[in-house]
């Protein structure tokens, strides 16, 4: 039994040295347990055949125990083939003629199996045709976009006999949204619930072409300010350098998320080196393996870089760096759906509530009844059918839609009064990335740099490619009801920063250039982690404003703990609640892009 650990801020990082080498510990001793239990079940079959404990004495000879064992080996012997023929042309002729027959048996048995197979299964077809005519009309109007390995969703379509499954009408819990974080949710409870459990996952496009997940750069790193994101991006790296062995699927290969550990080099000038400083201090206090350089340091270390108008930097030394988001989000998902989950393909259009006076919720520590809880989650299929799903929790992990969800569908923020006057401050914001070739660039262990204005940029692979992009200002925000690139930005101010920053730069030519949307909070730039204090049974996990990619790990476990505890057992995001927006207590990061 897991006992009562809730972990305050102050004491994390204590905690988190503790809490990773307890998990090796548990995985050890759980591995251990395993490997006795099998041990102890097979020697129990094998009783009457084992060595009595007498014999395992250290007064007994070894030499006597291993004479018992041969005495008690009643093995018939092994006749070699051989020994059945008079001559060796005999015994060559009998030998291969045997083989011979092994092999083209071994293949009439497979064929024979093959053809029993099919038309077994024509034959249940044809029995069950006329009465699931309707329900295969139907079900084969939904999409499907994934393997399970051992466990096969209902929803999707198998491979023996192409028979559809039927529609999730009713789930324990519904995860809106199929990105990184709502996937690494679905990951977390299916890996933690019992048989019978049932998590549906609901995302509008499944290729996740316009994901905000496989649009990002790419990056984790420990420098933050706020001592929850150091915690979170530190279990995000552990859980990576695990990943092949916790995501892997049996008959499939180990996933790889192409990690690059170069770290992140966050640039000051004397204007900003105070807070510069003063998040490293935080960053050290949390065990963060970052280092502080001074001028003349980043002029020894790094000399391809301009460095006279800087006082100061920071790099990460190990724990830091960039991968691949779309093979994380994949080995997530894929191992989600193994656990059971289901991967459904549709755009949600409303809700349906259904009053709940009895339920009580807190607010602030104290107790108000709540009026509100979903009984059904409206969608619409690709083809343009609608569906319900009726779930028991819902968790909205929508990324940048998650604010207009909240609004347009389950009304929040559109109250007069009371808490539900309150809207979740969570919009779409377009940032763009550019990726140049740059002749003269810096080596391969250049890490991922954050120049004081803001710019930062990145190697991307071999031959010189690398990625570079800007956060506009407010004035600056583009609209977001497109994913078209602006190149002028480019040329006015990213490209005049980094080449500013880096001479080799002035010599390069951009090979491309995409556009994704942060899910940004307009409240304090963090994410919301926890209960809506009205609506009962809503979750809400969005918000990060460019930090879900790398934070999506720990907060898909946190999320797992608060729903299956209803508290925080590893790392307290208490702060990260809703309810900071309605007490107008912002928690803002500094010195951070």
């Amino acid at each position: 039994m897991i006992s009562k650990v809730v972990i305050p801020v102050s004491q994390a990082s204590k905690a988190y040295q503790n809490f990773s080498i307890r998990g090796g510990v548990q995985r050890s001793l759980s591995l251990a347990c395993t490997n006795f239990n099998q041990l102890s079940q097979k020697g129990q079959e094998k009783k009457d055949k084992s060595v009595p404990a007498a014999k395992l004495s250290k007064d007994h000879d070894v030499s006597d125990w291993m004479k018992s064992i041969q005495k008690e080996d009643e093995r018939p012997p092994i006749n070699y083939r051989r020994q059945d023929y008079p001559d060796p042309l005999s015994r060559t002729y009998g030998i291969l003629r045997d083989d011979l027959l092994i092999f083209f048996g071994n293949i009439y048995a497979a064929f024979k199996h093959v053809i029993g197979s099919i038309t077994s299964n024509n034959t249940k077809d044809e029995q069950s045709k006329e009465t699931k005519t309707k329900t295969t009309s139907q079900a084969r109007q939904f999409s499907a976009g994934n393997t399970s390995g051992k466990k096969q969703t209902r929803f999707f379509k198998t491979l023996a006999g192409n028979k559809p499954q039927e529609w999730p009408s009713h789930c324990d819990f519904l995860i809106i949204g199929g990105g990184a974080v709502g996937s690494s949710v679905a990951y977390h409870l299916t890996k933690k619930i019992s048989d019978g459990a049932s998590v549906v996952v609901v995302d509008k496009d499944l290729t996740y072409k316009n994901s905000s997940t496989v649009l990002s750069v790419g990056g984790i790193r420990h420098q933050f300010s706020v001592p929850e994101n150091i915690l979170l991006s530190m279990y995000g790296m552990q859980f990576m350098r695990d990943l092949p062995q916790m995501l892997k699927v049996p008959y499939e290969d180990p996933p790889c998320v192409n990690f690059h550990p170069h770290g992140y080099l966050t640039l000051a000038s004397e204007k900003g080196l105070d807070q510069l400083k003063e998040n490293y201090a935080i960053q050290k206090h949390f065990n963060a393996r970052v280092e502080f350089l001074e001028a003349k340091k980043l002029r020894e270390k790094f000399p391809w870089m301009r460095s006279d108008d800087l006082a100061g930097g920071v790099l990460g030394v190990e724990g830091e760096g960039w991968f691949d988001p779309w093979s994380l989000l994949t080995a997530l998902r894929r191992k989600a759906v193994h656990q059971s989950a289901e991967y459904v393909e549709a755009e949600v259009t409303g809700v349906e509530f259904v009053n709940d006076s009895s339920s009580i919720s807190f607010v602030d520590g104290h107790p108000s009844n709540s009026q509100l809880c979903i009984r059904k989650v409206n969608v619409k299929l690709p083809n343009g059918e609608q569906r319900t799903i009726s779930p028991a929790l819902v968790v909205l992990a929508a990324g940048a839609q998650t604010g207009n969800i909240c609004y347009d569908m389950i009304g929040i923020g559109r109250a007069r009064e009371g808490l539900m006057a309150y809207p979740v401050p969570i919009e779409p914001r377009k940032r763009y990335v550019y990726c140049f070739h740059a002749p003269k660039g810096p080596g391969l262990a250049t890490p991922l740099v954050v120049d004081p204005c803001g710019a930062y940029f990145r190697r991307e692979g071999f031959g010189n490619m690398f990625l570079a992009g800007m956060s506009p200002t407010e004035e600056e925000e583009p609209p977001c009801d497109n994913f078209e690139v602006d190149h002028d930005y480019f040329e006015d101010r990213v490209w005049p920063a980094i080449a500013n920053r880096v001479p080799g730069f002035e010599e390069l030519k951009v090979q491309g250039s995409w556009s994704g949307f942060y899910e940004y909070n307009i409240f304090d730039q963090n994410g919301i982690v926890g209960m809506h204090p009205i609506v009962d049974n809503l979750m809400l996990a969005a918000g990060f404003s460019g930090h879900g990619i790398q934070h999506s790990m720990g907060v898909g476990r946190a999320v797992m703990e608060l729903l299956m505890y209803s508290e925080f057992r590893t790392i307290d995001l208490s702060r990260f609640e809703l309810e900071r927006i309605h007490l107008n207590e912002p928690i803002y990061e500094h010195g951070i892009v």
